[in-house]
């Protein structure tokens, strides 16, 4: 019987220790590659969840550095400014992206593509 009523109140108070801990959406909105992102965390510490804010906002300006038409240093600048000239080393990230992207469009029949120029930039041709 004892082990019967310690159980009981056991069960009820998870309810009340389970919202002590409950956690919260944190969101941030911001412009980022021309766009808006609305990045949200669920965390119930408000500096954990503005720390992966804060990494998930690094990453995207990692990639946005990677991959701009809009920066001479990025590698998508470097494809284009060799196309139809001579080859370029990138890096395996970057080639890796335009392999998938090429066969997801094979996959889906041109459905799901990147953006002609593009390809055309960093290949030279398509055919």
């Amino acid at each position: 019987m004892n082990l019967r009523r310690n159980l009981s109140q056991k069960l009820i108070q998870l309810p009340m220790a389970a919202t002590e801990f409950q956690n919260e959406v944190f969101r941030r909105v911001l412009k980022l590659m021309g766009n808006r992102f609305e990045i949200s965390v669920v965390e119930n510490d408000a500096l954990v969840a503005e720390q992966h804010i804060d990494a998930a906002v690094s990453e995207i300006r990692r990639i946005e550095r990677l991959l701009t038409t809009f920066s001479d240093d990025s590698q998508t600048n470097l494809i284009n400014r060799n196309a139809g000239i001579r080859p370029v080393k990138v890096d395996e990230e970057v080639f890796n992206l335009v392999d998938r992207s090429l066969k997801i469009s094979l996959l889906t029949q041109g459905l799901l593509t990147l953006p002609m120029d593009l390809l055309i930039n960093a290949f030279g041709t398509l055919t």
